[in-house]
Order: C-alpha cells, then sequence, then structure tokens
C-alpha cells in the first residue's frame, strides 16, 4: 500500500516537473521568437531607410540635374548673342557652325542625363542587395547558426560551461540543448591532430 502510494506521489510529482518544464520551454520558445521577430524588424526598417535615403537623394540629383541643364543651355545661348554681336562682321557660315556647336552641346546633355540616372539606379540597386546579403535571416537561411547562453553570443570570451543550457537560433527553428563539454577550437585541432596519429 505504501509502495503504491509512493509511486502515485512520484508520478504527480514527474507529471508537475514535466508540466512546469513544457510551460518553460514554451515561454522561452516565444520569447525567442519574439526578440527573432523584433531583430527582423529593426533589419527590415534599417534596410527600408537607406533604400529611401538612396531614392531620395537619387530624386535629389535629378531635380538638380535639370535647373543646371537649363543654366547651362541659357549660358550658353547668352554667349552666343554676345559672340554674335561682338563679331557680327563674320560670315553666317561662322554663326551656323557654332549653332550647331550649342546643338551639339545641348544633344550630348541630353544624351548623358539618362546614363547619369541609369548608373545612379544601378549603384542603389547595388546597395539593395548588399542589404539583402547582411540580413540575419538570410545568413540563417544558408545554413548557419547562431549559438547563444544567458552572456549572449559564444565567443572565445564566452566558453560554456558543462552541462550550462545554451540556444541554438536557425532560420526556421530554436533548440534548446545542454552542453557535454566545450573547449577552444586550438584544442579541438591539438585533439584531432593527435588522433590521426594515433
Amino acid at each position: 500500500m505504501l509502495a503504491k502510494q509512493l509511486l502515485g506521489y512520484w508520478k504527480n510529482t514527474f507529471n508537475q516537473e514535466l508540466k512546469l518544464f513544457q510551460s518553460e520551454t514554451k515561454r522561452h520558445l516565444q520569447e525567442q521568437k519574439a526578440e527573432n521577430l523584433a531583430l527582423v524588424k529593426d533589419f527590415q526598417r534599417v534596410v527600408r531607410y537607406g533604400i529611401q535615403e538612396q531614392a531620395n537623394r537619387l530624386d535629389r540629383n535629378r531635380l538638380l540635374l535639370k535647373p543646371l541643364a537649363s543654366q547651362y543651355m541659357q549660358t550658353l545661348q547668352k554667349n552666343l548673342q554676345q559672340t554674335s554681336s561682338f563679331i557680327g562682321i563674320h560670315s553666317r557660315n561662322n554663326l551656323s557652325r557654332k549653332r550647331n556647336t550649342l546643338v551639339n552641346l545641348q544633344q550630348s546633355l541630353v544624351r548623358q542625363s539618362p546614363k547619369i540616372v541609369t548608373e545612379s539606379g544601378k549603384q542603389l540597386e547595388t546597395i539593395e542587395r548588399q542589404l539583402q546579403l547582411v540580413d540575419p535571416i538570410h545568413v540563417l537561411r544558408r545554413g548557419y547558426s547562431i549559438v547563444t547562453n544567458e552572456k549572449g553570443v559564444l565567443s572565445a570570451d564566452n566558453i560554456p560551461i558543462e552541462d550550462e543550457e545554451i540556444r541554438i537560433i536557425q532560420a526556421e527553428m530554436t533548440v534548446i540543448a545542454k552542453t557535454v563539454s566545450s573547449r577552444p577550437v586550438s584544442g579541438l585541432q591539438s585533439a584531432a591532430n593527435s588522433h590521426s596519429d594515433s
């Protein structure tokens, strides 16, 4: 009878501990998911801001280019008029050549304007691709993982101790595990070399 009561007590205790563990695990997963979502949203905000800044800069360049081109054309026309008045004794052929030069300059400016706009657009696309490459979600989807403990991301200055809980963050899930042992990379290389020698 006593054994049955003890068995029941242990069973209840185990069920309570299991529910507590499941609840704690679920809470950790939800917290980690919220952190990941916040990180992604922050990064997306930065990307959108960078793209918007480049687009604004491109628009400003376009707006600046139009009055500059107009001013340049007006200056050329004014110079041509002054020159024509000053050298009115020159032949019509000379005046015609200067007009042709003015037309050529105008056409050259018109041809180069789309090129400047196109190059600026390509630069904007390149910046956007570079920003996408450093997206943490993009990096994780290539098979990388981020391993953290309570102190933060694991590194040479943050080596987990034995039986310490760690989180392995991947693109589609987060795994909670415990370390069996840990040592610096140089120690692993030495161990691998000694194993290959034997």
